[in-house]
């Protein structure tokens, strides 16, 4: 899969050489263009999985969805299992639990562990053409008609739903405006670092990310930028832009 590189230009070289080692081939005869390696469909295969599930559980949480509806999409998957997965041992248990986060949780986990089995399936299914770097599916499309609908129904939920509620709407705005706002300024400071404000602003950033305010530097000076923002906490990202852009005035000490 080439829909992006997966490293910075300022890092060409030093992925090269690990492609080298690792024996990772290149791609479509671009010189800086490579597969991915094995282990990167897992990764992405465990961000899909958990992040699909877990967001479910944060709705539920927010009383955003009703426990009914986890239940009814999240036992659909076990539908056709035997055993300690069969749809009849989970659900007793869900029926048994008393306290409904604890509820969703254990669907939770049941559901990301069937998911996680079956991706690992599909990977050895699949290996020789991981090694070859010729898998231009991720691991998720190639699960079984059937559960790849139910995961195709969860999105579909999850955008209509979820993503898109109101109150997720208003955060997400927020966030953008935030993110938006102090790239702006940090961006700025880089940009003309000799102004009064400029040399202020690149104070706070932290000096694990260096910033040489020289102009053939200015890459570099933006990748530390976008580093420091990238790194902080929402609670931290929400106090530092309130204070930079005057929304609140920081205590003298």
């Amino acid at each position: 899969m080439t829909k992006k590189s997966g490293y910075f230009d300022s890092e060409v070289e030093t992925y090269k050489a690990v492609a080298r080692e690792l024996g990772i081939p290149q791609k479509g005869g671009d010189k800086n263009v490579f597969a991915r390696h094995p282990y990167v469909y897992l990764v992405e295969a465990a961000d899909d999985i958990c992040y699909r599930v877990i967001d479910f559980e944060d709705a539920h949480r927010l009383n955003i969805i009703s426990i009914e509806t986890i239940r009814d999409l999240f036992l659909s998957f076990f539908d056709d299992e035997k055993g300690y997965n069969s749809r009849e041992r989970v659900e007793k248990t869900f029926h048994e639990i008393n306290d409904d986060n604890q509820k969703v949780q254990y669907l939770r986990a049941m559901l990301i562990n069937l998911l996680i089995f079956r991706v690992r399936d599909i990977f050895m299914e699949r290996e020789e053409l991981l090694l070859e770097g010729s898998l231009e599916k991720s691991l998720i499309d190639y699960l079984p008609a059937r559960e790849l609908a139910l995961m195709k129904k969860i999105d579909a939920f999850s955008v209509e739903h979820i993503y898109n509620h109101r109150s997720v709407v208003e955060i997400e705005i927020a966030g953008y405006n935030v993110i938006g706002g102090m790239l702006k300024e940090f961006f700025g400071a880089v940009l003309s670092p000799r102004s009064v404000k400029s040399e202020k602003l690149l104070q706070l950033i932290s000096r694990q990310f260096v910033i040489s305010r020289e102009p053939g530097r200015l890459y570099s000076d933006i990748q530390s930028v976008v580093d420091f923002i990238s790194g902080m906490t929402d609670l931290y990202a929400v106090d530092l832009y309130r204070k930079i852009t005057g929304m609140a005035f920081p205590q003298i000490r």
